[in-house]
């Protein structure tokens, strides 16, 4: 399994479609501050809009998508918006439960509509997910139509707008499914997007270090090192150290812990093994030296961590 899927199955990945905006003229939309282990997405059918967040301003335009996976808050508004970034805005939209997934907006009909746009929330388990949402860059934002597989992808969008719109049977279901998979698209875009910074999606997507990258998540248990995983792509240790700073943004070790404590969050929380056990499953001798690791990424002991996962 490559890198990318590894970790979305490991974070528990799950998407939630809210709404389709539909929004003519003059309209702002706020966006509160996402709950811990969500992330909200926004994906231009048609039209244009500027998103604001405390990151700065996004432009968007048909065919657009947007994560932000620190879940900050933000406002939807018409494009060239000159409004100060103090100032918060004023909506009035309306709602309606008449189709598959709630329409806000001003207007009835995408044909009346300057913004035609989905709205919904990455969902990922608590402690895993939550590392890799930590992990990304504060906004993920690709042009879905520049894919190479612009055409199938378009497509899906397509399908996900009819979907959207008739209240069928299973629809819910079916345009959840299909904003899981757009999603998916738009972070293996990113992380091949030459002017993306350094992150774990880039470093994910090197054609040569991503497969250092799925070696350890695949065996977190191995005692890796920066010369072992140097070797699995024919570079010496040195060399391998300064690439992986590069695309990634961080060293080999502080992803190799990051890796780990995923790995045993999710073993935790899904799992009645002993915290030994797990702690050997992530590659830790001791239960000490394990629960001293998960400690400094965490913030509490594994048992207490547990315990409050229970409690929930």
């Amino acid at each position: 399994m490559d890198a990318l899927s590894q970790l979305l199955s490991l974070s528990r990945m799950s998407v939630q479609m809210d709404v389709h905006c539909l929004l003519a003229g003059k309209y702002a939309v706020a966006h509160e501050t996402s709950a811990p282990g969500e992330a909200p997405f926004h994906l231009v059918l048609a039209g244009k809009c500027r998103v604001r967040s405390v990151t700065g301003w996004t432009d968007l335009n048909a065919g657009d998508f947007l994560l932000l996976p620190h879940g900050d808050a933000h406002d939807v508004l018409p494009p060239r918006s000159v409004q100060s970034k103090t100032s918060r805005p004023v909506h009035r939209l309306r709602l309606s439960q008449d189709s598959t997934l709630p329409i806000k907006g001003n207007v009835r009909s995408p044909s009346n509509a300057d913004l035609d746009l989905l709205c919904g929330r990455f969902i990922c388990a608590y402690g895993a997910g939550s590392m890799l949402l930590r992990a990304l860059p504060p906004r993920v934002h690709v042009n879905l139509q520049d894919m190479a597989s612009g055409e199938l992808l378009g497509s899906l969008i397509a399908l996900l707008q009819r979907e959207a719109t008739l209240a069928q049977a299973g629809a819910l279901a079916v345009v959840n499914a299909l904003g899981q998979a757009i999603l998916t698209f738009a972070l293996r875009h990113h992380g091949v997007d030459g002017s993306a910074p350094p992150g774990l999606l880039t470093i994910m997507a090197d054609r040569r270090l991503g497969s250092s990258v799925s070696a350890v998540l695949q065996d977190s248990s191995r005692d890796w090192t920066i010369a072992s995983l140097g070797e699995k792509v024919s570079m010496s240790r040195a060399t391998y150290a300064r690439q992986f700073r590069a695309k990634a943004g961080m060293g080999v070790g502080e992803f190799l812990l990051t890796v780990r404590m995923m790995r045993a969050c999710d073993l935790i929380q899904h799992t009645d093994r002993g915290l030994a056990e797990i702690g050997q499953a992530v590659g830790y001798a001791s239960e000490a030296a394990f629960g001293k690791a998960f400690q400094k990424i965490v913030g509490e002991t594994p048992g207490r961590w547990r315990r409050k996962q229970k409690s929930v």
